[in-house]
């Protein structure tokens, strides 16, 4: 099929000056002046419905007050889900462009379609301004007629309506932004202030090669197609645009945002945020945040069966899904009107796994029938090369279910892993040997069988595995290096860069980046000229490492989808690098504390710190002694806009202080303030129900007491205004401590906890290879976590009631320590338990 490349509506799409001035050149003609300008397109390219995402690929360190980070994708606030992306078509104007939703946001309340409908589109997503319609002619005599041998921009010989060009002002969305990141959502509520400065990236800037405008049109006929032109890159959609057509454009823009205007908590007074005395203040600049604005076509070809998630299912298996209500409108004078119901689109959110569905007269194919459609996930290019194995097996483990399910519709025997025996060598890896502590016996001889992702068939099969997946990943010679090497760093991993998952049958596949560690170093530290698999291209979907400061996360995950179906189109799984950082550093402190690397004081001095800062010849001397409490220094004075700063903090305390001078002084502090609402109504409303009783732990009164007369003695231990803050805490350092011996702590507390231990467990491991494989059990876990919620799982408590959901492990510590029964405290015989009896088992369980 070679050599019959013609990609005939390209220079319908993006026409640039060499592509117009060719197109309008006769033979033997002299080349003409070209004076079209750049951002061309032709309004065909609009035809459709295409969906329309936006999300962040830079931003600025001090973009964290924003909660911005790269990958942070658009939510639709007004599209009644988290998943759902918008789906529009476009409006022409002479002066706008406008982005109309081609689906009603309330079902049955605004029909868009059919011989009935009261209007062509929905509300409006977006708007942007058109500079100018045009043709693209050769210039001509006015008077004459002849032609000349310049190509221009014409706007005069034809109505703006039927030339065939426009330029469009991609820089700013006209509109409010209710689709848009967290910031768009702040400009709103005016915390931040959008800067007269919107830019639209393009040819000739000084900015990254990925963030000009990209147009994708198919080079493919079908994904079948072996041609050299039809690459991976447009392979997984081939069966879904026709060869030729434009598919997918993207552009970036810059958002310029500046803190806006707050009330002063103790004046209230307008200020601005970022000098009020706000906790979470933002610095105070103008933060830069670019972002990628894509539009995917919506195709005509595209199979995918929607499944209603009732709330039945949705109990049982908690998936994300849609939540769409609708309305029911009278159609004729027999048919009353109910308007809203309790109806909903309640449509699940899940990948489409199946290129085709149904066959050509419309019938439903049997499983057996249907040809699997991959879902494939990328690296991003700031993923540290010893991440990527890791990244490897957890895709594994998804994929491993993935498989099973396929195999299981189609009616295709079962892979059989034989049980494996416990091993004692490793108690970080699979199947570790647990030991009973009372006799030192095996609780778990043998294990379950499970799925390999870097074993191939053959390999499986020698070890007793039936009927195993055909799908592994192909790992490179020496891309697994010495762990012992004193000298282990990053780079002995970028032979994994190489690896990559083949096979019949992988169903979720991950494809390393091809913008990565190893080829941007090889490419001289820059991605220019890189063909990168980039963030907010919505032909992909991404294991994201989010290498930015000031991200405070851990993990999110941002899933999207048709708001109409559900099917999910695009969603990244994110991991935070700083908050990795922090927790292998917290960790290894500890260990450096107990091994005694380091000493208490050296430590709590942060000696460690400032030698740390010295290798790197980064220090700053401490600021110098202060004389009194004014701002003058020891030597010289301080800088006007100090002093003036801290004027003007002192003379808002002083004024507060006032209020405490004085005879009546005492009775402003708040400790005396209130006090004096004790045995008052106030009181009374708060404590006389129950709810407020449940929240100081009383689940249960006495008999013969109600909430109405409680004594004096019981007051003291419900109402919330009869402990002093200083008891308050000292309650909650008991409370915190009781939990700590009974070996029950908090969720941060308990991953510090977990991670410190394991790296207490391997003391004897050189200490990079202990970083490395902190680093990769705390990826690793977070990873399968977010990328369950990009397959549409949603956290699901309920499944905590499932007992099919624990080890093994977990009912030979229920035998052994059993948790006390409410029959253990029926003292009186009678069928329940009275509330005296209920408070001690209760109180029993605490313990």
């Amino acid at each position: 099929m070679g050599g019959r490349r013609a990609l005939p509506r390209l220079l319908a799409v993006l026409i640039t000056l060499s592509a117009s001035a060719l197109a309008l050149l006769g033979c033997g003609d002299t080349r003409p002046i070209n004076r079209v300008g750049t951002n061309v397109t032709d309004k065909s390219a609009f035809e459709g419905s295409w969906y329309f995402s936006r999300t962040v690929v830079a931003v600025d360190y001090e973009g964290g007050g924003l909660g911005t980070f790269p990958g942070d994708a658009a939510i639709d606030y007004v599209g009644s889900d988290l998943a759902a992306l918008p789906r529009i078509r476009w409006v022409i104007d002479e002066d706008l462009l406008v982005a109309y939703r081609d689906y009603e946001l309330l079902e049955g309340g605004n029909p868009s379609t059919g011989p009935d409908a009261e209007v062509d589109f929905g509300q409006p997503v977006a708007a942007y301004a058109i500079e100018k319609h045009f043709d693209i002619r050769r210039a001509y005599n006015p008077n004459t007629g002849e032609q000349l041998n310049v190509i221009e921009e014409n706007d005069t010989d034809r109505p703006w309506n039927e030339r065939q060009y426009m330029r469009v002002d991609w820089s700013k969305n006209l509109l409010s932004g209710y689709y848009g990141q967290s910031a768009s959502l702040y400009e709103l509520l005016g915390l931040f202030e959008r800067q007269p400065a919107d830019l639209f990236v393009q040819a000739g800037s000084r900015f990254p090669d990925a963030f000009l405008p990209q147009y994708a049109v198919m080079p493919c006929d079908g994904s079948a197609d072996e041609d050299e032109d039809c690459t991976d890159e447009h392979r997984p959609h081939a069966d879904d645009y026709a060869e030729g057509q434009l598919y997918h454009f993207s552009f970036v823009t810059q958002d310029l945002l500046a803190p806006g205007t707050v009330a002063d908590p103790f004046t209230g007074q307008p200020v601005n945020w970022c000098a009020s005395p706000f906790t979470d203040a933002p610095t105070c600049t103008t933060t830069a945040v670019y972002v990628r604005n894509a539009f995917l076509r919506v195709s005509d070809t595209r199979e995918y069966e929607p499944q209603q998630w009732s709330d039945a299912r949705f109990e049982r298996a908690g998936y994300f899904r849609l939540e769409r209500p609708t309305l029911d409108r009278s159609t004729a004078p027999d048919d009353p009107a109910h308007f809203g119901t309790d109806f909903r689109n309640y449509n699940v959110n899940r990948l489409n796994l199946w290129r085709r569905t149904r066959d050509e007269s419309g019938a439903l194919l049997p499983y057996a029938q249907r040809e699997v459609r991959r879902v494939v996930y990328h690296t991003t290019p700031e993923l540290p090369a010893h991440l990527v194995e890791p990244s490897f097996e957890l895709t594994g483990r998804w994929n491993e279910s993935f498989m099973g399910l396929v195999r299981e519709l189609r009616g295709e025997p079962a892979a059989n892993y034989p049980d494996v025996p416990c091993q004692a060598l490793d108690p970080d890896t699979y199947c570790f040997c647990i030991l009973d502590p009372a006799d030192d016996s095996v609780l778990n001889p043998t294990c379950p069988g499970r799925y390999d992702p870097f074993e191939t068939p053959a390999e499986a099969s020698a070890r007793g595995v039936v009927n195993p997946y055909d799908c592994h990943v192909d790992v490179p010679p020496r891309a697994r290096p010495n762990l012992n090497d004193p000298a282990l760093g990053n780079a002995d991993f970028f032979g994994w860069f190489g690896a990559r998952q083949v096979g019949s049958e992988c169903v979720l596949d991950l494809v390393v980046n091809t913008c990565n560690e190893r080829s941007i170093a090889e490419n001289g530290g820059t991605t220019d000229g890189l063909r990168c698999q980039e963030r907010g291209d919505m032909r992909y979907k991404f294991l994201s490492y989010v290498d930015q400061p000031g991200t405070p996360f851990l993990g999110i995950a941002t899933l999207r989808g048709d708001p109409v179906t559900g099917e999910l189109l695009v969603g990244d799984a994110n991991v935070g690098g700083p908050a990795l950082d922090a927790y292998r550093t917290t960790a290894l402190q500890t260990v450096d504390l107990v091994t005694g690397n380091i000493t208490d004081p050296r430590f709590s001095f942060g000696e460690d710190v400032r030698q740390h800062l010295e290798n790197l010849g980064n220090v700053e001397l401490p600021a110098r002694p202060r004389v009194d409490f004014n701002v003058a220094a020891a030597a010289g004075q301080a800088q006007p806009s100090d002093l003036a700063a801290v004027d003007q903090v002192m003379a808002r305390f002083m004024d507060r202080a006032q209020q405490l001078s004085g005879p009546g002084g005492r009775s402003n502090t708040f400790v005396d303030r209130r006090a004096s609402l004790v045995g008052g109504e106030v009181e009374a409303r708060l404590t006389r129900n129950m709810e407020v009783l449940m929240m100081s732990g009383v689940d249960v009164l006495p008999d013969g007491v109600t909430p109405e007369n409680l004594s004096e003695e019981q007051l003291d231990q419900v109402s919330p205004l009869r402990t002093s803050a200083h008891e308050q805490l000292r309650n909650f350092m008991a409370s915190e401590n009781r939990a700590s011996g009974n070996n029950v702590l908090l969720p941060n507390s308990y991953v510090d906890t977990s991670v410190t231990e394991f790296a207490l467990r391997h003391v004897d491991w050189p200490r990079a290879r202990l970083e490395i494989a902190v680093n990769r059990l705390l990826y690793y876990q977070t990873m399968l976590h977010e990328l369950g919620h990009c397959l549409g799982l949603r956290h699901d408590f309920g499944a905590s009631a499932d007992t099919h959901n624990y080890d093994d492990a977990y009912y030979h510590i229920a035998d052994r320590a059993p948790l006390p029964t409410p029959e253990d405290f029926d003292l009186d015989g009678t069928l329940g338990l009275s509330p005296n009896e209920q408070l001690a088992f209760e109180n029993a369980l605490d313990l």
